[in-house]
């Protein structure tokens, strides 16, 4: 036999045992996988038309081992490489501290399809934020109703011949209102109802032109209620100004002005604590006889109903 007869033969041999060796175990994808093949479980194998080829792979080392579920059956863990019906599939990936990943669509007839799974941590929320979190999940759109008391001192006049005295009050009352957006300002807007006692001292020293007869008395006030917060911590801490104008009856008939430093604090979902450390309050006799200016302090409690925002 001449060397070109054994070249040829061997060329033949080499070419069958290769071919052979693809189809029993060692295709390669690109080469060996071609018209309508392909290399599943280093096996090449012609897709029917009611098969496909799915491959799932992880996008990271996060997600290795994560369940796969195909039609709600567990299939194994990533990464994973199957055949399955060329038709309509639900497809859930699912791990250990891990948001769940839902994938739908319908799977190619004899094609392979690959899909890269990304998945994210769960938030994990422990100790002292899991309470602030809590607290904070009050949204805009919800009711408030409030009831508060303080006390404050300051100086009262009374008529044009510059008679003043200084003055202590003791207040109290409540509000209902409703919390505005946007976020994460803080605006509540509401009407107030209160009282307030006060006491001049020295009533009955003489001025020199008559007798200064100012007793103690009660007024009662009807106002609006508005206070703008921002976060000092969000959900969980607000300071800002809370402003009350409104109108008070007693013997005479008052306007008045209170202005306030204002802190919120929250513990729970919908309670709330309200404290004013430092305000300015201002009253105005109608008849222009007399004024009241006093500072004045206020604490307070809130509760803001219902459990789902209005808006």
């Amino acid at each position: 036999m001449t060397y070109a007869r054994w070249f040829f033969f061997c060329t033949i041999l080499f070419s069958l045992v290769f071919s052979l060796s693809a189809q029993a175990g060692d295709c390669e994808f690109d080469s060996d996988c071609d018209k309508g093949r392909v290399c599943f479980s280093r096996n090449c194998k012609k897709l029917d038309k009611v098969e496909s080829l799915l491959t799932v792979e992880p996008a990271t080392a996060t997600e290795s081992n994560a369940g796969l579920y195909i039609d709600g059956a567990y299939m194994g863990n990533l990464p994973w490489t199957g055949i399955i019906s060329a038709e309509y599939h639900e497809i859930r990936v699912e791990s250990t501290g891990m948001i769940t990943v839902h994938f739908n669509g319908e799977s190619r007839s004899a094609a392979s399809d690959t899909i890269v799974v990304n998945m994210e941590r769960e938030p994990v929320v422990t100790g002292p934020q899991e309470s602030a979190a809590i607290a904070g999940r009050d949204e805009p759109g919800t009711i408030f109703f409030a009831l508060f008391g303080g006390g404050g001192y300051g100086v009262g006049g009374w008529g044009s011949d510059g008679w003043k005295r200084p003055i202590a009050a003791l207040a109290g009352g409540g509000a209902l209102g409703l919390r505005l957006p946007p976020k994460p300002i803080w605006i509540d807007l509401g009407l107030a109802i209160s009282t307030t006692s006060l006491k001049p001292f020295d009533t009955t020293v003489d001025n020199g032109s008559r007798p200064a007869e100012w007793g103690d008395f009660v007024k009662i006030n009807f106002g609006v209620l508005v206070r703008l917060l921002f976060p000092v911590k969000e959900n969980f801490l607000y300071i800002g100004a809370s402003l009350e104008p409104g109108y008070g009856m007693s013997g005479v008939n008052w306007i008045y002005g209170d202005l306030h430093l204002a802190m919120s604090l929250f513990l729970g979902k919908h309670f709330e604590i309200q404290v004013n450390p430092l305000g300015m309050q201002y009253l105005q006799d109608l008849a222009g006889q007399g004024y009241i200016v006093s500072y004045a302090a206020r604490l307070g409690v809130a509760v803001r109903f219902p459990k789902n925002p209005l808006f």
